[in-house]
This record gives C-alpha cells, structure tokens and sequence, in this order.
C-alpha cells in the first residue's frame, strides 16, 4: 500500500445512509409523475377487479371457475410477455446483443458461458429487456425502435384482442374465450398506457422517459450513448484501462444525480482503479453512495460491496467495511468478486490465512465470471490483494 493511500480521508457517505430514518424521509417526497403512474395503477386494479371477479362469479355459479381463472393469468402473462418480445425483435433487428430478458418469474440472462435461465428474485420488476450493441453507429436512432417497439406491440395486442373479442360469438366451443379476449385487450392496453408515460420507477426510466429522452440530441444521449459503448467493451473481454478514455470523462461529466450518472460513476470507479488513480476512484465511489437511496436495489447492493471494499483496502477500516458489506447481503455477486471483498476485509481484520483461501477461491472462479471483462478485472484485482498478502 503506497502512502498515499493511508493518508486518503474515510469514505464521506456512511452505511447508515441506508437506516430506516432516511428511507421513510425518501419516502415522504413525492414527484407529480410518481401522482400520476400512481393513480394509472390504481386504475389499471381497479379496472382488472371489475372485469375479472363479475366473470369469476359467473363461472363460480355455471362452471368451473378456476379455469378461467387460470386462463385468465396466462392472458395477462402473455400481455408482459409480448410487451418484451417487441423489444427483444426489435432489438435483435437492428443488430443488439441481447444481454437480459426479465418477464414475471422468468429470467434469462446471456453471459460468458452462454444462455442461462432462473428465477426472478426481484418481482417488484416484472419487465426488463436489455441488449449491448455491436457498435456505436447510429445508435441512438436504434434504441429508440427497441425501445417504441414494446409499447408498439403493446397496443397492436390491445387492437387485435379488442377485435376478436368483437368479432367472437358468446357461444364457443370456448366459453371464457369472449372474458379473455376482453381482459387482454384491456390490460395491454393499461401496459401501453404505463410504459408511454415518461416516469422515473425505482431508478428505472419507462420507455416513454428513455424515448423522449433519445429524440433529443445533447449531452444526455452522448452519455448514453458512452456507457453503452464502454459496457459492450466490458462485456466483450476489455478491461477499464483499455477503454477509450474520453468515453470514460463524458460518461461521467452529468453529475445529475440520475441512473446513468450512477452507472457512469461505477464506470468510471474501476477505470481510475484499474489505473492506479485511487483517488479519484473514491470521488466516483462517493458521489454513486450519495444517490444510494435512489438507486435499483440490485445495483445499490453493488455499491454497497465496492464501499466496503474500498474502506478495507484503502482505509484499512474492518468495521466500516464489515458494515457495508450487511447492506449487499441479499443480492448475489460474481464469486470472484465476493472472494475479492471478503479478502480485502479479512487483511483489514489481520486474518492473513483466510485471506489468503479467499484469494485462491477468487482467482479460481475467474473464467466463470458473468462476464469476460468483469474476470480480467477481478483478476487484476485479486493479484493486488495478493501481494498485500505477502508484505
């Protein structure tokens, strides 16, 4: 460790930013979009209610009502799962990656190793598709197709469930084919409706906010425009100090306290690490820890890891370290870059043998990182902590 590394002040952003006190004080503001998506949903239950349960009793009085009950929840699944089928066509149009599908329970995920599906721990988000591209060129204009063709199918279902439900008589060899119809249409519609709204939901921008922001050209989009480029990089094998360094300094210009901005400081965290700019690593950390509260829980947890990394490796400050790490417990991390935390806190501790395990554990699990940028990173990392160890 150099000396200017002890001599570097503590982390300014505490883990108890994340105690209840603040977060019920986060709670308390409320944006007028927040009013509005807020009043759509409740719409859309109390719309689903009034059409689903006069059915429900229907059938629960002249037939079987679990039958439409379930035909009734694979319509709405399939409702989600045409709005992200239109993203991931599209996406695959104009020549995306594709990189993550999320539907309800569903979860597919592309990584080094190739395509893996599980489970979606995080059913607050019941939608997700996201892509890396090939290339930088035109690509705002190609995002935004990806991103107008969710809504797009969105309402083209509304049209044609709304059609057939016109055009299918009462009397079927199908009797909840007219109610199923009818709630489709219905719920496509609310989805088309939800996702056209530009809004800010959970740190995640709705389609309608990242369209409206795409069509404007400006800062903004160039820094999109940067992380995607310097993620595609990441994923595709480079390490940080191999990306191109004036992508790195306008992916972290905006410092507006928004999703991207977060995502351009993480960003730009392992650049000046991978770098030996330690410094200016902590100033990146720093101002992503500041915004925690208003980050997706997947990602605040991410933070949270890097926090108590930093504090133990840099500021040699097991406690701090320690409690940071309670606040990424419940999110699952690459285990290269678990065993690279936990080593780093137990060098801080003194505990110089299970240190020395973690880092083994660490390098082992390297090649099976998520992605191929991630374990060369790791790696390098991993090394570091290494010859700590042996001084």
């Amino acid at each position: 460790m150099n000396e200017t590394q002890d001599q570097m002040p503590a982390l300014s952003v505490k883990s108890d930013i994340l105690s209840t006190p603040q977060k019920a004080q986060r709670s308390t503001t409320i944006q007028p979009v927040t009013v509005v998506v807020s009043a759509v949903a409740g719409a859309v239950i109390a719309i689903l209610i009034a059409i689903f349960l006069p059915a429900f009793l229907k059938y629960l009085s002249h037939g079987n009502p679990w039958v439409f009950a379930l035909a009734a929840l694979l319509g709405l699944y399939f409702v989600l799962v045409t709005h992200e089928f239109g993203h991931l066509l599209a996406g695959r149009l104009v020549g995306f990656r594709f990189l993550l599908l999320i539907v309800g329970p569903l979860k597919v995920t592309r990584d080094q190793r190739g395509i893996r599906i599980s489970f979606n721990t995080h059913m607050a988000l019941l939608g997700l598709t996201a892509f890396l591209p090939s290339n930088d060129l035109n690509l705002p204009r190609k995002t935004f197709i990806t991103v107008a063709c969710g809504p797009l199918a969105s309402l083209l279902l509304t049209v044609l469930a709304a059609a057939s439900y016109a055009f299918t008589p009462s009397e079927t060899f199908y009797p909840v084919l007219p109610d199923i119809l009818l709630l489709i249409a219905l719920f496509s519609l609310i989805i088309f409706i939800i996702t056209i709204i530009p809004a800010d939901v959970s740190g995640f921008l709705t389609d309608g906010a990242r369209m409206l922001m795409l069509a404007k050209s400006g800062p903004l989009v160039e820094r999109w425009t940067d992380l995607w480029v310097l993620r595609s990089a990441s994923f595709g094998g480079q390490l940080p100090r191999e990306w191109n360094v004036s992508r790195v300094q306008r992916a972290t210009s905006l410092p507006d306290g928004s999703l991207d901005d977060v995502v351009g400081c993480i960003l730009g965290y392992y650049y000046a690490l991978d770098t030996g700019d330690i410094a200016t690593a902590q100033s990146y950390l720093e101002r992503s820890l500041a915004v925690l509260l208003h980050t997706p829980r997947t990602l605040r947890a991410g933070l949270a890891l890097e926090a108590a990394y930093f504090e133990a490796r840099y500021h040699h400050n097991a406690v701090a370290a320690r409690s940071w790490l309670k606040e990424s417990s419940a999110v699952f991390f690459d285990v290269c870059t678990k065993a690279r935390v936990d080593a780093a806190i137990l060098l801080a501790e003194g505990k110089q043998e299970e240190a020395r395990a973690r880092i083994d554990e660490g390098l082992a699990a390297v090649k099976n990182a998520t992605h191929a940028g991630t374990g060369r990173l790791e790696e390098v990392l991993l090394k570091a902590l290494l010859l700590d160890y042996n001084t």
